[in-house]
């Protein structure tokens, strides 16, 4: 089920982000979950043949406006950090709980899942990609205090 090359790919892939190149790259996590399937099954979509990736712009949104340290703690929450990028399976396959029914800013429905880890709760938002049956990245956050 996941990438057994992720851990790999998702590091190149970080450190493309950090590059002043655009161009886009894409890591495969995996293909989404039974579990999840069923779930978004009961709130009216079809995920079924779809996979998790992360793309450079998922990296980069989430980098530059959840990692900065100072601007988080004003915001009451945790940086990102690469370790919790690296963590992305975690957060797909073992949330604690997910929900659906918003849109992000391009007005594409998306996923939210919430897993709680040692130092706080992630928040990992996937925009669903009907036409490419993907579940991609959009941000990651990072809570003192489970969310949901």
């Amino acid at each position: 089920m996941i990438n057994p090359d992720f851990e790999k790919e998702i590091g190149i892939l970080i450190k493309k982000a950090t590059e002043p190149d655009n161009n886009n790259s894409i890591v495969t996590i995996g293909a989404a979950s039974e579990r999840l399937v069923n779930e978004a099954k009961k709130n009216g979509l079809n995920l079924t043949g779809y996979r998790h990736n992360i793309d450079i712009y998922g990296i980069k949104h989430s980098f530059k406006r959840h990692g900065n340290k100072d601007k988080e703690e004003l915001l009451g929450q945790i940086p990102i950090t690469e370790k919790d990028m690296k963590n992305a399976p975690e957060y797909v396959y073992n949330y604690d709980s997910c929900s659906f029914g918003e849109k992000n800013e391009q007005g594409r429905d998306i996923i939210k899942f919430y897993k709680q880890v040692q130092d706080g709760c992630i928040l990992y938002i996937a925009e669903i990609r009907t036409r490419r049956h993907t579940l991609t990245l959009n941000s990651i956050r990072k809570h003192k205090k489970f969310k949901k």
